[in-house]
């Protein structure tokens, strides 16, 4: 479930980030074509470079944003996890044995017969 979770912001925050540097790519380009100066031109092919920098990172990192330090496990058991029916077939047996025992000696002090 942690790792889903974990997955799904990276995928989230992945396609985010890269659209927003493709729409700032696309606006960058249009400024291009409309400016002359090409101290502007250059940085505005600084600003391209790192903004494909960044669509780069979106595609090759799977760990975009959260990265995982510790992998969960799931632990498998070593010993059964069920009731054990010996120890229930004996403690049943005792318990009913003292409650038989406890339900005669109540009754036989109730109804006291002479003999």
């Amino acid at each position: 479930m942690a790792n889903k979770l974990k997955n799904d912001i990276n995928e989230y925050f992945r396609a985010q980030d890269k659209k927003q540097a493709l729409d700032s790519i696309n606006f960058i380009e249009r400024k291009i074509e409309s400016t002359a100066n090409s101290q502007m031109r250059e940085v505005f092919y600084n600003m391209i470079e790192s903004h494909t920098q960044k669509i780069m990172m979106t595609e090759i990192n799977d760990e975009y944003l959260l990265k995982t330090l510790i992998p969960a496990k799931v632990s498998e058991p070593t010993e059964k996890s069920k009731p054990k029916r010996s120890i229930i077939v004996i403690i049943s047996f005792i318990l009913g044995g003292i409650l038989g025992t406890v339900l005669v000696l109540i009754s036989a002090f109730r109804n006291p017969k002479e003999v």
